[in-house]
């Protein structure tokens, strides 16, 4: 940070579809929109200074290894936050309910008819797609997809029968797609922009104690 001369940096990438992870395990029901709260607010993890500028002139993403922390910026403690830099005409949002050997996630995230974002962009659910089955790399797939007067239609391979958003939304939902209420979206590529934030509390009470 003292050393090149670089601020922290707000790193922007493309953006496809918002994963959430690390979804709660409980049998109540959980709220899409805490979820996605969660998500552009601060991180909980700290951790030491990433300068992003030295960090890729020494390619240590590249050759996946994790800052050797040598410089001066290591004394910095920091926290992350992500934001979307313009909101999409259609927003997916994957629920990562897999990861690893772990059993499969059946946590039931509840989504309504006007989805909000932190910064106040509203949706609406237009579709959905459920995983059946354990295994990410094996099972069976459902998708929900909505008509007009809050009709909603389940396509099972050749099978298509009407339904409504209570059997869209349920506990195997694994993509959900939303379209944006605004009429005339602007022109221009949605990114997500990831800003390393320092953490300035407990960098002055590391300092106070030395």
């Amino acid at each position: 940070y003292q050393r090149c001369g670089q601020s922290p940096e707000t790193q922007d990438n493309p953006f496809l579809m918002l994963k959430l992870k690390n979804l709660p395990r409980t049998n109540a029901d959980v709220q899409l929109t805490a979820l996605l709260d969660a998500y552009f607010s601060e991180s909980t993890d700290i951790f030491k200074m990433r300068c992003s500028y030295c960090c890729q002139s020494q390619k240590h993403e590249k050759n996946r290894l994790g800052c050797p922390q040598t410089g001066i910026c290591k004394a910095k403690s920091t926290v992350e936050q992500s934001k979307l830099t313009k909101p999409p005409e259609y927003l997916f949002i994957q629920l990562i309910r897999s990861i690893g050997n772990q059993t499969k996630n059946e946590t039931f995230v509840k989504f309504e008819n006007e989805l909000m974002l932190p910064t106040g962009e509203k949706y609406e659910p237009v579709a959905s797609l459920d995983h059946i089955g354990n295994s990410p790399t094996e099972g069976h797939y459902i998708t929900f997809r909505k008509l007009t007067n809050d009709k909603w239609i389940e396509c099972n391979d050749e099978i298509t029968t009407e339904c409504s958003i209570e059997n869209a939304n349920n506990k195997n939902n694994y993509i959900l797609l939303f379209k944006s209420k605004v009429v005339n979206m602007e022109p221009g590529q949605t990114k997500i922009a990831r800003t390393t934030i320092l953490n300035e509390q407990l960098y002055e009470t590391k300092e106070s104690k030395t």
